[in-house]
């Protein structure tokens, strides 16, 4: 969800790193680090994980140490059941994975899915029937549930903090002074973040001054550099349960973390 790269972009304006924005998601960053494209991500913290022990990325720490709230989305009008076809933006998404957390939550089946890429692809596959339903961040999507576009039809908090901060496995080994830099840059900027920047994030990222201050009341951020093992635990019992993870491709907590990750609670 782009405003919460609101930080990271006030950071990179003072130069010092690149930085761009990928609707695609977790899954289309995760696939721009396997290709030696970017170097950092912020990846949803289940698909960081996910991507971790698959061998494609190394997590760092915790970015927002809060959950994120996903919204359940449909076509304005209709009434689907919960059961019903998933748009996801790509198979291993935060949109694909939560649809399958939400489902074992309820005790219900595997929902079929409709690869749609992003945000946009969503809107066309709703449209046209494609699909039923879509997840993603409740604030980001809200403005086509205000035009009357779609209607969120459930909320799925998830059970644990939204972002996590990842690099290739490479640039972790070799440029921790670099990253470390960045992110106390980026730390710095988000720390300082209060209610006088309600309307220059609600301009920037296209939402209303209200909504931007009910987002911003349930973020706390992280300094990057720590991620609880509970969490990545957490997770990766929940990526086993979803059939997108097998035994035998776990590793141990400090093989998917950075050797400077710290081992601490987020409320440390």
């Amino acid at each position: 969800p782009e405003h919460f790269n609101y930080p990271i972009r006030q950071a990179a304006a003072n130069g010092g790193f690149a930085w761009s924005e990928h609707p695609g998601g977790s899954g289309a960053m995760a696939q721009k680090l396997r290709e030696d494209e970017l170097d950092v991500a912020i990846l949803l913290t289940e698909a960081a994980t996910l991507f971790a022990h698959k061998g494609d990325v190394t997590i760092v720490g915790s970015f927002v140490d809060t959950p994120l709230t996903w919204g359940v989305h449909a076509l304005a009008g209709s009434e689907p059941s919960l059961d019903s076809r998933y748009a996801v933006s790509r198979m291993g998404s935060g949109s694909h994975l939560m649809a399958l957390v939400a489902a074992r939550q309820r005790g219900a089946p595997d929902p079929l899915f409709e690869v749609v890429g992003d945000l946009q692809g969503a809107r066309i596959a709703l449209k046209n029937k494609e699909a039923d339903l879509f997840m993603w961040e409740k604030f980001t999507t809200k403005p086509l549930v205000d035009s009357g576009e779609w209607s969120r039809v459930a909320e799925v908090p998830t059970p644990w903090p939204c972002f996590a901060v990842v690099c290739t496995p490479e640039v972790a080994r070799s440029r921790r002074d670099e990253v470390s830099e960045v992110l106390g840059s980026v730390y710095e900027k988000a720390s300082r973040i209060s209610s006088a920047d309600i309307d220059a994030i609600a301009a920037d990222y296209h939402l209303k001054s209200d909504d931007v201050a009910e987002w911003l009341a349930g973020v706390t951020w992280g300094p990057g550099v720590r991620m609880p093992s509970r969490v990545i635990d957490d997770c990766t019992r929940a990526l086993l349960e979803a059939g997108v993870l097998e035994q035998g491709e776990v590793k141990s907590y400090r093989e998917v973390v950075s050797d400077w990750t710290r081992d601490e609670p987020l409320d440390a």
